[in-house]
């Protein structure tokens, strides 16, 4: 009787630690995310760069991001939150340099926070490439921090950066263009030559 009790409490804990063990596993990361639109730009066009942030199961309440980018090729035109922390989010710190190339960025929620917190952008960043840039992949690189519902610290935040891809304006040949105009001129100009004669 004893080692069917034994048994029975070993099945028990057989299957309570795998759910456990899913629980942990989803609770335990935070992933935010460089995405970029468009992904190929030229210079002096803009393009924008988005935080985007998967929660897993916390609620999030607060986060800080700091948004680094290679100054000389281009800059910030423009920087606002996204809809992770509501519609009336607030910013505590909203940092531009397109001197260092950083953006640095802290937003909190104004009310009470759902958990778990729906996937979302966390800010919203617009670039302009500068019209002396040259052509090539640029990363764009990305720290990140985010406090749960009890704005206590997410120890678990997995960071990951883009990049964004100049390229140069396709040129023109007119060459082919131009030989195809003069011929035609050519041939007009002898056919009115050869009216005339006649």
């Amino acid at each position: 009787m004893m080692h069917r009790k034994v048994l029975l409490m070993i099945l028990v804990s057989l299957l309570v630690l795998p759910s456990a063990a899913a629980v942990v596993v989803a609770q335990s990361s935070v992933n935010a995310t460089i995405g970029v639109t468009p992904q190929s730009v030229q210079p002096g066009q803009r393009f924008n760069v988005t935080v985007d942030v998967s929660p897993g199961q916390y609620g999030i309440s607060a986060g800080e991001v700091a948004v680094g980018f290679n100054q000389s090729v281009m800059k910030v035109v423009g920087v606002e939150a996204g809809g992770l922390l509501g519609p009336q989010p607030i910013f505590g710190l909203n940092e531009t340099s397109n001197t260092a190339g950083t953006v640095r960025c802290a937003i909190a929620r104004v009310g009470a926070t759902s958990t778990p917190t729906p996937n979302a952008t966390f800010v919203k960043i617009q670039f302009e490439v500068l019209g002396s840039a040259p052509a090539g992949s640029y990363p764009i690189s990305l720290t990140a921090a985010f406090a749960d519902a009890d704005f206590a610290n997410i120890s678990s935040v997995a960071a990951q950066g883009g990049t964004v891809q100049i390229i140069m304006a396709q040129s023109v040949d007119y060459t082919l263009y131009i030989i195809f105009v003069v011929a035609a001129v050519a041939i007009i100009g002898g056919a009115l030559v050869f009216l005339r004669r006649r």
